[in-house]
């Protein structure tokens, strides 16, 4: 993408793939794009779906791209401890990683644009525009570049969320779609008496949230579809 006075090549920005221990992965901002640019006022984000086949999103706002190794370490650690929360896994990698911290959390929606902040990504480029060229242009200057590369970010990002979200469980992915996506009911209907969890959520969809951790019905209702 040209203007403005930089080149932004939107075809490497999203970094997303597999891996041969068995998780599967969408991160930006890539290395490569921040290789190319000082990111470090954005952060990072990746949707991670690990080798059990449980959801997560990974986020820092320390770190300017994960890396496939961060990424191998947060699999091999949702997998050796599964039963445990968000904060317990954040708390483990952040602990792992020490230079920096890193949130853990089950998203709520599968749309790229609510999972990544665009817009404020090209509010950031813009500012590391203005650092190399001495100069900050206008808004009404930008505001065709910056459409343009935001554009091209959400079609790249949307594409490779759609090929991730394609090799997910397509019906455990509609029940727990009930009036929006939401990964703790997604994960909750992976783990235990599998097949049981599937023929509760089939006839008692509106049930559901009280199968998630933390609600003070969860154990008993667990207790009742499992066994």
């Amino acid at each position: 993408m040209r203007g403005i006075g930089f080149t932004v090549d939107c075809s490497d920005a999203v970094a997303a793939g597999s891996d041969e221990a068995g998780f599967s992965f969408v991160a930006f901002p890539s290395r490569s794009l921040a290789w190319r640019f000082n990111l470090s006022g954005y952060g990072s984000r990746a949707l991670l779906r690990a080798a059990d086949g449980s959801l997560w999103l990974l986020g820092t706002p320390h770190l300017a791209a994960f890396t496939l190794a961060h990424l191998a370490a947060a699999n091999a650690r949702i997998c050796r401890r599964p039963a445990t929360g968000c904060a317990d896994i954040a708390a483990d990698l952040s602990s792992e990683f020490q230079d920096f911290s890193v949130s853990v959390s089950a998203p709520r929606t599968l749309d790229a644009r609510e999972l990544w902040d665009i817009d404020r990504f090209g509010d950031v480029l813009l500012d590391e525009t203005a650092r190399r060229c001495g100069q900050r242009p206008s808004r009404s200057e930008a505001a065709p570049s910056l459409q343009l590369l935001r554009q091209r970010l959400h079609a790249a990002l949307t594409a490779a969320v759609s090929d991730f979200v394609a090799k997910l469980d397509s019906e455990i992915v509609s029940l727990a779609s009930q009036r929006q996506f939401d990964a703790r009911i997604y994960n909750w209907l992976l783990g235990g008496a599998v097949e049981r969890r599937r023929q509760f959520a089939r006839a008692f969809p509106l049930l559901l949230p009280f199968a998630l951790a933390g609600h003070r019905q969860a154990a008993e209702l667990h207790r009742i579809v499992d066994r």
